[in-house]
């Protein structure tokens, strides 16, 4: 059976949708052959097989309250490494990860939580930030609000003629701010976890 009869329609990613800042790191077409549940990378004359099954492919992320070398202990699979930000092209030069994202620095993970991307989202509970490209780190924030303080002087020098003009009495001069309250971060409650990267079939 030749090449291009074993490439299915649907692919997994198609470069004329993919996120513009990752379309350049992009060179082969991605496809998935539902009979032989291979992902194929490559071409019409040259690619590259990945055997997929129905419990995990490479990218895949997992979650485990283990160590990598118990996780990795346990399972059995030495193709689970932390999610921490590691340079593939330095500890596993030529993985699948690579072969099929383009990238060699793995997402870091460590210390923060996991967003969907919003894919077209847009009923008002997207992330407003947009559609980033998988992977990107969003940094702390507030929702931007106000609060205001009154301050009203009863004596002193800011002790002027009222808005009216009759007379001298408290006016309104200013705000200031209340003492600070709260920790480190604004965050719901949570348990701390590692999370584990599939890099290799």
């Amino acid at each position: 059976m030749d090449v291009k009869s074993e490439l299915i329609d649907a692919q997994l990613q198609m470069l004329d949708t993919a996120d513009e800042s990752s379309a350049d790191k992009i060179t082969s077409k991605v496809y998935y052959n539902k009979e032989t549940k291979e992902i194929l990378v490559g071409d019409e004359t040259d690619f590259k097989r990945f055997k997929s099954n129905s419990q995990h492919i490479v990218g895949d992320i997992k979650t485990s309250i283990f160590t990598e070398a118990q996780f990795q202990a346990v399972s059995g699979d030495p193709t689970w490494v932390l999610a921490d930000g590691r340079d593939l092209s330095v500890i596993n030069p030529g993985s699948d990860y690579e072969a099929i994202t383009g990238e060699t620095i793995l997402p870091d993970l460590r210390g923060v939580f996991l967003r969907g991307k919003n894919n077209g989202r847009a009923d008002g509970n997207e992330n407003p930030d947009g559609d980033s490209t998988l992977g990107t780190f969003q940094d702390d924030e507030l929702q931007a609000h106000t609060h205001s303080t009154p301050h009203r002087a009863t004596s002193g020098s800011p002790f002027v003629p009222n808005h009216v003009g009759q007379g001298f009495g408290p006016v309104d001069v200013g705000s200031v701010e209340s003492t600070s309250t709260g920790g480190n971060e604004t965050r719901p409650k949570n348990v701390t976890v590692n999370y584990f990267i599939k890099i290799n079939e």
